[in-house]
């Protein structure tokens, strides 16, 4: 469908900037480079860069399950395609419901995390993500919500913000120098 098409796009993007670090990112003379001799001068060595990853999903009773599913799908999806990034998942409604890593065969945590519902606050997922990130930074931050929080978007501890806005109007804007998607949303079907 073309919704399950937007979410691989929204999530692959933040996939891909993530992954595209190298693997020996800086020298350093903290670790000896592997051709310096035991005595005399040394070298610096290669220090490498373990990718990470925030996702946070706003399953709030606003969310569509439809949307929900369809993150949680694609998310398992890219994991499989850029096998060795480090995923940290948080889940909100007015409160935390989920947070941990997820690696890609712990697939099942995922479908259990949204299975929630409730009301709006994404403070409590942020609050998780940077106390789960290395450094204070994850490399990016992908946040899936209606962005109807009726307060001020969190401190965001990565170094990228990518919103997948599953809403016509912004209520809440994420900080300066954010990546907005908006997400495609076919009409809900009155009964």
């Amino acid at each position: 469908s073309a919704l399950r098409k937007v979410a691989r796009v929204r999530l692959t993007n933040g996939m891909e900037v993530t992954a595209s670090k190298a693997t020996r990112d800086y020298q350093t003379f903290s670790k000896r480079n592997r051709r310096s001799p035991e005595y005399g001068v040394q070298l610096p060595g290669w220090k490498g860069h373990q990718p990470s990853l925030c996702e946070i999903i706003d399953v709030s009773g606003s969310m569509d399950r439809e949307w929900i599913n369809q993150i949680v799908a694609e998310t398992v999806n890219l994991m499989r395609s850029f096998a060795g990034i480090k995923v940290f998942l948080a889940v909100h409604t007015s409160e935390l419901v989920y947070s941990g890593w997820l690696t890609e065969s712990q697939q099942w945590k995922l479908n259990e995390a949204v299975s929630f519902s409730g009301g709006t606050d994404p403070e409590p997922a942020y609050v998780a993500a940077r106390e789960a990130s290395k450094k204070g930074r994850f490399d990016a931050l992908i946040h899936f919500t209606d962005c109807e929080f009726f307060a001020a978007w969190p401190q965001v501890p990565a170094k990228q913000l990518i919103v997948g806005a599953f809403a016509r109007e912004i209520h809440t804007k994420p900080p300066p120098g954010s990546q907005i998607i908006y997400c495609d949303m076919p009409e809900r079907r009155t009964r």
